[in-house]
């Protein structure tokens, strides 16, 4: 049986990869509505 803390592991690390596309699709947002305001 694998260690008892692997899956704990694994949960941090999933809601890290999370964090990590949460801020980047904000910042691609953030890219998207600047671009839009430059070409109106």
């Amino acid at each position: 049986m694998p260690p008892r803390r692997a899956p704990v592991g694994h949960a941090i690390e999933d809601d890290r990869v999370e964090r990590m596309a949460n801020s980047m699709n904000v910042m691609a947002a953030a890219i998207t509505t600047q671009t839009n305001a430059k070409t109106q």
